[in-house]
């Protein structure tokens, strides 16, 4: 998929000196519907690519009523166990208050 259909923060795999990292990762995200309501969904996942492509064809319930929604941040980590207590924090009061802070720029749409 192009890189505007996955939103302006979506990037190709890591690479390290001219190589594609083989590490495996787990992400967390952050949405952004389009819709004049700009609601954010946070979402965690092993396969970036494949879960933005299932968001943008309306196959996921939770965000179906946000189309048509843009990737906004992500996060990388190497554990599973990080992504989950990463997205546990992100849709808690404080993490909300952090996210607004960190993306204040990208919210102001």
């Amino acid at each position: 998929l192009p890189s505007t259909t996955l939103g302006a923060g979506y990037h190709e795999p890591f690479v390290v000196r001219g190589t594609i990292s083989s590490s495996f990762m787990y992400y967390v995200y952050v949405l952004q519907s389009k819709r004049a309501s700009g609601g954010l969904y946070v979402g965690r996942t092993e396969d970036l690519r494949q879960r933005m492509r299932e968001h943008i064809a309306g196959k996921t319930w939770t965000t179906k009523r946000m189309l048509p929604v843009e990737l906004i941040f992500y996060e990388a980590f190497k554990s599973k166990e990080d992504t989950i207590r990463r997205e546990r924090y992100l849709k808690s009061s404080k993490g909300k208050s952090t996210l607004n802070l960190m993306l204040r720029n990208s919210l102001q749409v």
